[in-house]
């Protein structure tokens, strides 16, 4: 959690990391006039110090690597954990009196993607949202975003397909697809993108792989100029 120093309210932002051992805070986006939420998906804290997470990263995933943890059962797997706890700390944040509850964001690349997806169709609180190659797309699909739970033998997981998530956002959102992404393909991105009923536009990067480009940080700064308005 960071924010700006006075009393607020101010526009703010949500994200979740990609796929890895996680991040600490991000203090530019208070300098900017934001507060924001970063949240990572593991039952343990991440700090500033990167080589200190992926020391913590390698112990957690020491028996498999994590976003299978129970993905046996959707009831007790470690994603809906995850999902649940960040849907519960955005409720939080949005009634801190720092935060202008009618000006959050969502945004995020690859795992967080995915995640921004789901939270905007889970949570009712935000303006817009910016996805860059989102995973956890078209689990039933040929090809599927990652994490491929089909294809690893965890059928039920099915539950946790983004689309299902994106036909209930009311947001705008801008999403970016790369054609040469072999870890989310553009298709998976397309059947979440095409379930979406509210305004939203889709950047394709026919030369992307599984990467960011510049045209991420022009959709984040399109979500900052949504949130200033």
């Amino acid at each position: 959690l960071t924010r700006p120093a006075g009393p607020g309210p101010f526009p703010a932002l949500v994200s979740v990391p990609g796929a890895g051992p996680g991040t600490g805070p991000d203090a530019e986006v208070a300098n900017e006039g934001f507060a924001a939420l970063y949240c990572n998906v593991f039952p343990y804290e991440t700090t500033e110090d990167c080589a200190e997470n992926e020391r913590r990263y390698e112990a957690f995933n020491r028996e498999g690597l994590y976003i299978y943890r129970g993905a046996e059962s959707p009831e007790c797997c470690l994603m809906r954990s995850a999902l649940l706890g960040i849907g519960r700390a955005v409720e939080w944040f949005a009634a801190q009196p720092f935060v202008d509850a009618d000006r959050i964001g969502v945004f995020g690349s690859s795992q967080g993607g995915g995640f921004a997806l789901m939270l905007a169709g889970l949570v009712p609180h935000f303006r817009a949202a910016a996805v860059n190659v989102p995973a956890f797309c078209d689990f039933g699909g040929e090809k599927s975003g990652w994490p491929q739970f089909r294809r690893h033998g965890f059928d039920r997981m099915q539950l946790f397909d983004a689309a299902y998530f994106a036909a209930r956002i009311q947001c705008p959102v801008k999403m970016i697809a790369g054609w040469r992404d072999e870890v989310c393909p553009p298709e998976s991105v397309y059947a979440a993108y095409n379930c979406i009923n509210a305004p939203k536009e889709i950047i394709d990067e026919p030369s992307m792989a599984h990467e960011i480009w510049p045209s991420y940080g022009r959709l984040q700064q399109w979500l900052k100029e949504e949130l200033k308005g």
